[in-house]
């Protein structure tokens, strides 16, 4: 939880009138983020708000048109994300986002698939789409941190692609899990298909929206945070463990689909540790 201390220390950052230290927001960020200056936060760690101030205003303009002028409409997926953000409302209330929110999941998604001529459609982007709508008042400040974001992804993922990820992830569960991982191939838990959509979506679609916000807090403050990302699904396997080990096959499988509320300061802390766990056994291993 934020401290008044810390939110007034990271309030003076932002407030600072030609230059804002990233890096000591940062650091100051890595407990939460107060929620009044959230969007403004997020935009300096995700590197689509600049450090120097010299040229905000002009720049937000330039910002502003340049959404205005891409295409919000797409004649392949439109009708697919209406659906799918409907889906998402509906399975994942929240205050701040309502039926009047599904137009802007629809312009944010549409303008980011116009613009990256390479890119496809998946109901995840409804998901990864969602805490930003809820962060942000103004579409374009949606749509660019929503741009950041899936660059960072798809980025790790050339490098990295989706089958390494899976099977990397599955050893690592098998080591350092390995009674939650006998009892899932017990129970014929299919072990191909939720690690895809835990790894490629940041479990935006499997957490509350809530929780899927202060872990990106956090994954935004992380130099390294899809990588982290793999040991924090580590951490809510352990987390969880007691209680999917009382679970049979469909009731796994409803619950790592849909995984309940969690204390995420607890996951970063357990997944910090299996981290330094895993690390420290690749070093002994050499």
């Amino acid at each position: 939880m934020m401290g008044s201390v810390t939110t007034c220390e990271i309030a003076k950052e932002l407030d600072s009138e030609t230059y804002v230290d990233v890096d000591r927001v940062r650091e100051l960020c890595r407990n939460g983020v107060p929620s009044e200056i959230r969007g403004q936060v997020w935009k300096y760690l995700l590197g689509v708000e600049l450090a120097d101030r010299s040229s905000e205003a002009s720049l937000e303009r330039a910002g502003e048109e340049e959404y205005a002028a891409i295409e919000k409409h797409n004649s392949e997926y439109s009708r697919k994300i209406q659906k799918d953000t409907a889906r998402y409302l509906q399975r994942k209330p929240h205050q701040a986002l309502s039926k009047e929110s599904a137009p802007v999941f629809e312009a944010v998604i549409n303008a980011y698939l116009n613009r990256n001529g390479g890119a496809s459609y998946s109901p995840g982007l409804v998901s990864l789409c969602a805490p930003l709508v809820v962060t942000f008042k103004r579409e374009s400040d949606i749509f660019f941190c929503f741009e950041r974001i899936m660059n960072l992804l798809n980025d790790y993922t050339l490098d990295h692609p989706v089958h390494t990820r899976v099977a990397e992830f599955l050893t690592l569960f098998r080591r350092t899990l390995p009674d939650l991982f006998n009892y899932f191939q017990e129970e014929e838990v299919d072990m191909n298909e939720w690690p895809s959509s835990w790894l490629l979506f940041l479990l935006s679609r499997e957490l509350p929206l809530d929780n899927t916000i202060r872990l990106w807090d956090y994954y935004f403050t992380h130099s390294s945070m899809v990588r982290f990302h793999t040991f924090v699904c580590l951490a809510i396997l352990k987390l969880y463990q007691p209680n999917l080990e009382d679970l049979e096959q469909s009731e796994i499988r409803t619950v790592l689909c849909r995984l309940p509320g969690i204390d995420i300061d607890k996951a970063l802390a357990t997944a910090t540790s299996i981290e330094h766990q895993v690390l420290n056994q690749e070093r002994l291993d050499l």
